[in-house]
């Protein structure tokens, strides 16, 4: 359901919506003083008092008015101490009070922005209300969405241009949200590759599509062993935009789209099966990075890369000790059959760097060794660019979006040699595997400029948090949107310097 979103100065705060959102810092509200007006100030600190919140990160508290300077209802929400607030933690808040709105049943909303406590936090407010409208139902009598409208109430400067960039991203954002939260069995390869040829008319954009007789004919070995036992056809989707004038580069974003990932012969275990539907979370960010580029415009080619299959098990199935030559020529050993995302990955890779791109970033869900290094609300960041690194970790920070740089240590590269093909797909060391990974897909990408995401973490929550439900976040797409955006003024022509 589409949102209208406007912005409106702090002098309306009492008229602006039905409802309003207030972040609390924790133990101070002297932000509130700023440039509102002084009865107004002083209702939302009596209010606040009221609510016994005391701004713990997390904490919300809904309140109803008399009407007057305020709306009927104010949603208060904590946003930790001054000295520890970040972008997302910002974001994350916002979305949680919408939520608490959305819950009842006013048609518009006003977030009250802080303006100066971190940058861009009006982009916060804005991106964590489309966050807080999405839910995810399937039921037989779902509850009705009422909010209809959201108004950011900021003194800081948001001209119509920078707010219709937000609202595009806002809404590829929570088209990810639905693609990952799909069943398996209804978004299968052909069916994410039907995705992409709707988002493709959408964006102007050429697609290719390979069905599995012509990737094994085009001999991309890996994916095809990949997809071998499924009952649906694995997918090879390109995605090419142009953007309009001079081309300042040319950026390629490979996605890993396993739509439901059994595991193989190396079968998983419960209670881990049930959210592999997310394992396409990947190939989800780069769809949705698409969906926004009418909007922001960006003045370099952008080639989108989807490698999808289903990692079913059958009597067809790819087995541990099997070696299957890859894209590139170079044959690899299958040490573990649920170590498939780096196989499928391996090939478009390759694929992009046949391209000869400014770039390539690639997106998976790809490793549970991640997320124990970083837990579930930081994504690995590996690049063999220090500048190419710096640009995504810039771009993260203007998404609200959490990354974390890893090394990529040649010592470990002798992990991945095997004594009967080029590489394989696993370590015989159960550390580190993020890393291994990461070393893996590095050995498809030659000399170009390349990071490797790994959004295992984030990119789906087990329990509802401050920001999102308990389901996908639609990770990364937020920081892919900035990545290509013109305004945010990266130099992309220097990558390779």
């Amino acid at each position: 359901m589409a949102i209208e979103v406007s912005v409106q100065g702090l002098g309306s705060v009492g008229r602006a919506a039905d409802a309003l959102v207030v972040p609390v810092f924790r133990g101070d509200s002297s932000h509130l003083h700023w440039r509102l007006e002084k009865p107004v100030y002083q209702a939302v600190e009596r209010l606040r008092r009221a609510s016994g919140i005391d701004g713990e990160f997390g904490s919300v508290a809904a309140l109803e008015t008399d009407g007057g300077l305020l709306p009927p209802t104010v949603v208060f929400v904590g946003i930790a101490s001054k000295g520890e607030l970040t972008g997302p933690d910002l974001f994350e808040a916002y979305a949680s009070g919408v939520r608490r709105i959305v819950a009842g049943e006013s048609p518009s909303v006003a977030l009250l922005v802080p303006d100066g406590v971190v940058p861009g936090a009006a982009e916060a407010a804005v991106t964590g209300l489309f966050a807080g409208t999405y839910r995810f139902q399937r039921k037989q009598k779902p509850k009705k969405l009422h909010l209809r409208r959201g108004v950011i109430l900021t003194a800081s400067a948001l001209d119509s241009s920078g707010l219709g960039k937000l609202v595009a991203i806002g809404e590829a954002q929570n088209y990810a949200f639905e693609l990952v939260n799909r069943d398996g069995g209804e978004l299968t390869p052909p069916h994410l590759a039907d995705e992409a040829r709707v988002v493709a008319r959408q964006a102007g954009a050429r697609i290719t599509v390979w069905d599995r007789k012509t990737i094994e004919a085009e001999g991309m070995g890996l994916l095809a062993a990949v997809g071998r036992a499924s009952e649906h056809d694995p997918q090879f989707i390109r995605l090419d935009y142009e953007p309009r004038g001079t081309s300042t580069g040319h950026l390629v974003f490979v996605g890993k789209g396993i739509t439901f990932d059994t595991g193989g012969i190396d079968l998983k275990r419960y209670p881990g099966l049930p959210t592999m539907k997310g394992d396409m979370g990947g190939a989800a960010a780069v769809l949705s990075l698409f969906k926004a580029l009418p909007v922001l415009r960006p003045a370099v080619r952008i080639t989108g890369l989807i490698a999808s299959a289903e990692n079913a098990f059958g009597g067809a199935s790819y087995r541990p000790g099997d070696v299957y030559r890859s894209y590139s020529g170079k044959h690899v050993e299958i040490g573990d059959t649920d170590a498939e995302g780096r196989l499928v990955l391996a090939d478009a890779l390759h694929y992009a760097k046949e391209l000869n791109p400014d770039a390539i970033i690639d997106l998976a869900t790809l490793t549970g060794s991640c997320v124990v290094a970083l837990g579930e609300l930081f994504a690995g960041l590996f690049s063999n660019s220090d500048r190419l690194a710096g640009e995504i970790e810039a771009a993260s920070r203007l998404a609200f979006e959490r990354f974390w740089r890893l090394p990529l240590p040649p010592v470990y590269r002798q992990q991945i040699v095997s004594p009967i093909a080029d590489l394989k797909n696993i370590s015989s060391s159960r550390y580190g595997d993020a890393i291994i990974a990461a070393l893996f897909l590095k050995e498809f990408v030659g000399d170009t400029p390349w990071a490797h995401l790994d959004i295992a973490g984030p990119s789906w929550v087990d329990t509802d948090t401050p920001g999102y439900l308990a389901m996908g976040t639609g990770y990364a797409v937020r920081t892919l949107c900035r990545l290509v955006d013109p305004s945010s003024g990266w130099n992309r022509e220097q990558l390779k310097g």
